[in-house]
C-alpha cells in the first residue's frame, strides 16, 4: 500500500485557522473564556453564601493537597498575583485557616500550609465546588470524562512549555 502525505491540519503552526463569520465558536480560547468564566461565576456565587472569597478559596485549594507551598508557588498555581496572595495569606492566617513556617537558613522566603481548622474548612467547601464539576460534566461517561482531562493536562502542558 503506497504511503500517503500527511497534509497539514488547520491548526498547523504554517495556516492559522480559516476566518468565517462563525470563527469565534471555533476559536479554541473562546471556548475555555466562556466556560471558565460561567463556571467562576457559578462558584463565586455559591462562595459568597459560604462567605468564602474566590482567592481564598483558590489558595485553600492549592495548599490542601501540599505539604508547604511559597508565596510564589501559590501564585503560580492559582495564576494570582503574588501581592494579593500576600493579602488572602494574612487574612487567613489571622483567622488561624494557614501557618506560616520561616525556615532559619533563608528568611526571605515563608512557606504557608494549611491549619486542622483550614483543612477542616476545605473539606466543608470542597463538597460545593465538586457540585459544579458535576454539573459541567453531566452527562459524560466516565471514559469521556477521563479523555477530556488527559486533553486539558496535554493543552496545560503545551501552555507551559511555551510560556518558557
Amino acid at each position: 500500500m503506497p504511503k500517503t502525505k500527511k497534509t497539514a491540519t488547520r491548526h498547523s503552526k504554517k495556516e492559522p485557522p480559516t476566518l468565517t463569520d462563525d470563527w469565534l465558536a471555533e476559536f479554541t480560547p473562546y471556548a475555555f473564556y466562556r466556560i471558565t468564566n460561567k463556571l467562576n461565576l457559578m462558584l463565586r456565587d455559591n462562595l459568597r453564601r459560604l462567605k468564602v472569597s474566590q482567592g481564598r478559596w483558590r489558595v485553600m485549594s492549592v495548599l490542601y493537597p501540599a505539604k508547604n507551598l511559597s508565596i510564589g508557588e501559590i501564585a503560580e498555581l492559582t495564576v494570582m498575583e503574588q501581592a494579593t496572595i500576600s493579602r488572602v495569606i494574612t487574612q487567613m492566617e489571622r483567622d488561624r485557616l494557614v501557618k506560616r513556617n520561616i525556615p532559619d537558613h533563608d528568611t526571605r522566603i515563608a512557606y504557608i500550609k494549611l491549619s486542622r481548622i483550614g483543612r477542616s474548612s476545605f473539606e466543608a467547601l470542597h463538597e460545593s465546588a465538586a457540585q459544579h464539576e458535576a454539573i459541567a460534566l453531566n452527562g459524560f461517561k466516565p471514559s469521556e470524562i477521563k479523555q477530556l482531562k488527559s486533553y486539558l493536562r496535554r493543552i496545560s502542558r503545551n501552555i507551559e512549555t511555551k510560556s518558557k
